[in-house]
């Protein structure tokens, strides 16, 4: 095939095309309605978790496990519930799915295996969920995310219509086991009630040694301020009476200066023809107004 031709210069742009548009598409394959919903997914799920970060799990669902039901706490817990708590969430993990589904299709599309980098990334979510389970918080959801995403993935080819049948089933068996697991197992209620008192006795002795702490930390500063304060007012009298005492000082020097001069004026004016005294000796006599002889 001759250089030049139309067919040669058309396979080149094909060539040079290809790292282009991977780059751009990767760049436009970003759907920003997605991601703004991710982000006022999280907002709204740290609205119900804060919650649980400062009380009891039981104050979840039960304000007045931990603190009042009155005025601002209650409209707060009121929209809380209302509002935030399971639908952020819900949010969330719809978007997570997609993402599933639309990385996986993507990958397919272009001929690419999409298997492998997905476990990848769930293994990787897997490990950050249990990092954070066991050494920050034990309310973590990534370990869930991950394991359901692991789950999720053989299925994302399935009909619509199936998926909603099987997420309905699963949502309505899930409440009837547990609600069978109470009739069968009475005991297991008792325990989860006994379970929580001690959780909630637990906060509360931890909040009140953490308060006594608190206090004796300020009684601690309260006494190191006044040491402090103690000190310093005895600088500033050490300092008030050696200011005085040099004023005392100088004024002492000042009336001697001044009853000499007057001295020396009255002798000068009884006696003109006397000579006047040597300049040192009227030195001495001012500076040391006290001296023998003088």
């Amino acid at each position: 095939m001759a250089v030049g031709s139309p067919a040669t210069d058309a396979s080149a742009e094909a060539q040079d095309s290809k790292p282009l548009s991977s780059a751009e598409g990767h760049a436009a394959e970003r759907i920003r309605s997605l991601d703004v919903l991710r982000g006022v997914g999280v907002l709204g799920m740290l609205a119900v978790h804060i919650q649980i970060f400062a009380y009891p799990m039981l104050a979840r669902l039960n304000p007045t496990a931990y603190g009042d039901f009155q005025g601002v706490n209650r409209w707060v817990w009121l929209a809380t519930s209302l509002f935030a708590d399971g639908k952020f969430i819900a949010i969330f993990a719809m978007l997570f799915g997609a993402g599933i589904a639309m990385q996986a299709a993507r990958r397919e599309a272009v001929g690419l295996a999409a298997t492998l980098p997905h476990y990848r990334r769930m293994t990787a979510l897997l490990v950050i969920g249990m990092l954070h389970a066991y050494l920050l918080w034990y309310g973590d959801m990534l370990v869930t995310f991950a394991l359901c995403g692991m789950l999720v993935f053989l299925h994302r080819e399935l009909a619509p219509t199936r998926l909603i049948v099987a997420g309905v089933v699963i949502l309505g068996v899930v409440p009837l086991l547990s609600s069978a697991l109470a009739w069968a197992s009475p005991d297991v209620l008792e325990q989860a009630k006994e379970l929580t008192l001690s959780d909630v006795g637990a906060f509360r002795d931890l909040s009140l040694a953490e308060l006594d702490r608190l206090l004796e930390q300020l009684e601690a500063d309260r006494s190191k301020l006044l040491r402090m304060a103690k000190h310093f007012r005895e600088n500033i009298e050490r300092g008030h009476h050696i200011l005085e005492a040099e004023i005392m000082r100088h004024a002492e020097r000042c009336r001697a200066a001044n009853e000499f001069f007057v001295r020396f004026k009255s002798a000068h004016n009884e006696m003109p023809g006397a000579p006047a005294p040597a300049p040192e000796k009227l030195k001495d006599e001012v500076v040391n107004p006290h001296k023998p002889g003088v």
